[in-house]
């Protein structure tokens, strides 16, 4: 029988956690975070109060403290993955990657086999650069969890970056399976499931991989040509935007490559003006600040050996040293969607007068987005990824057939690129809330405005 103070209790900590929540979804962060932790102090072991907390101090950017609450929910309920699993995250934000890998494996010890830990775990080893232990998790995913479509997207992706996957490998096992219901598993699920065995699938599998290493002789020279280039236009850069581009700058710096010079409207108009007038008016007319940076973007790439990154972009664990193959390859790299054959220009690298930017650039010329919807397409159709992939499907057309793309005949254009993914190189968003994507500084949110 249970008591009425028990009872009383726990109908006190129910409401305090739906309060709680209430002030979550409101975005009232630092009300959130006083009203759990005077709740802690009654409801010291609540596993839903620590997830909250973990939760709250996660949407603040302060990963330490979550942490704290990840080991309480440990201390308190050791054999719930819960806190195993938050403790890895965080840790691996922090960049603690073998005290991750250690939670992980404390937390397999002790709780049962479970799906959304064992995906944690890839997420892990992922992180940490080992994607053969990762492979192994995401086989443990289709032994326990058959049919379940995570273990066959997750191996699929590990088995791609480590060359072992063949097109199809699972479409016996994946027929079985309800299709993820939305989102980037389900273009990965019907890019691997559907697959045709198109030139440009056939890039999308190699961008995979790790690029074969290149001659390294003139290394430092050759590093020291290019450079980092951004666009910010709104002013100085939110802090979490400044956090990022010193995480790019040390990995710059680390290979002997110069920082990223940052660009706003006066001096991309300047430099418009005086090396690239045939984009002035695109620039001049572009009705938004992502816009002026899609813009400017292929303006630098003509006279430039140069990368660009957007703002956002976020390194992995191994984007130093792939990176620093692909510049010594000197070739245009290009970036695919990790989910499926699509290219976006949120990455490239490109060598002065290349090919590719060439081609956009003469196919862009006369824009006037005067004359232009202020709309997706707007966007996204002129000097953005549709762009891209529109110039780089007729080059594939226009050059040779897939035996000679992949092969060694320097004749043939299309070995003048290279191809990296958001899968194995970097994320095209961080693991952490951006501020300002809802502000109209983001392109996306000011979309919205637009439509109403």
């Amino acid at each position: 029988m249970v008591s009425r103070k028990t009872s009383s209790s726990k109908t006190d900590c129910e409401k305090l956690l739906v309060k709680a929540r209430r002030l979550i979804e409101s975005e009232k962060l630092y009300r959130a975070k006083k009203l759990l932790k005077s709740g802690l102090q009654q409801f010291p072991s609540e596993l839903l109060l620590l997830v909250l907390l973990s939760d709250v101090y996660r949407a603040l950017g302060d990963r330490c403290k979550s942490l704290k609450y990840s080991k309480l929910l440990i201390t308190h309920h050791p054999t719930n993955w819960n806190g195993y699993a938050r403790a890895a995250q965080d840790l691996i934000i922090l960049k603690r990657f073998k005290k991750a890998r250690a939670k992980i494996q404390e937390g397999l010890k002790k709780v049962p086999i479970q799906i959304d830990f064992l995906t944690v775990a890839i997420d892990v080893y992922r992180a940490s650069g080992d994607r053969e232990k990762a492979l192994k998790y995401s086989e443990m995913l289709i032994a326990h969890f058959p049919q379940s479509w995570t273990g066959y997207v997750f191996a699929a992706q590990d088995k791609l970056s480590l060359g072992k996957f063949q097109p199809l490998e699972y479409q016996e096992q994946m027929a079985l399976c309800q299709p993820p219901s939305h989102g980037k598993n389900l273009y990965f699920w019907k890019s691997i499931n559907e697959f045709k065995n198109t030139s440009i699938e056939k890039l999308w599998i190699k961008s995979f991989k790790m690029p074969q290493k290149a001659n390294d002789s003139e290394e430092k020279i050759s590093l020291l040509s290019w450079q980092p280039f951004q666009y910010w236009s709104q002013g100085k850069p939110p802090s979490d935007i400044i956090k990022i581009t010193k995480s790019w700058n040390k990995i710059f710096r680390a290979i002997g490559v110069r920082p990223i010079k940052m660009f706003d409207k006066s001096s991309a108009l300047e430099y418009i003006k005086s090396n690239c007038l045939e984009l002035l008016i695109p620039f001049k007319t572009s009705f938004h600040y992502a816009v002026e940076a899609d813009v400017f973007r292929v303006a630098y790439a003509q006279k430039n050996n140069c990368i660009w990154l957007d703002c956002d972009l976020y390194p992995k664990s191994g984007t130093q040293e792939m990176l620093k193959t692909l510049l010594l390859h000197r070739k245009t790299t290009l970036y695919f969607r990790e989910k499926r054959p699509w290219l976006v220009n949120g990455f490239f690298i490109a060598p002065s007068a290349s090919l590719f930017f060439a081609r956009i650039l003469n196919s862009t010329k006369d824009v006037d987005f005067s004359l232009v919807p202020h709309d997706l397409d707007g966007v996204v159709k002129t000097f953005g990824p549709d762009r891209y992939n529109q110039v780089f499907t007729d080059i594939l057309k226009a050059d040779c057939p897939l035996s000679d793309i992949l092969s060694a005949d320097r004749q043939q254009s299309i070995k003048d690129f290279n191809f990296v993914n958001e899968h194995t190189f970097a994320s095209v968003n961080p693991p952490f809330e951006l501020r300002y994507k809802t502000t109209n500084d983001s392109w996306q949110f000011a979309l919205r405005l637009w439509r109403k």
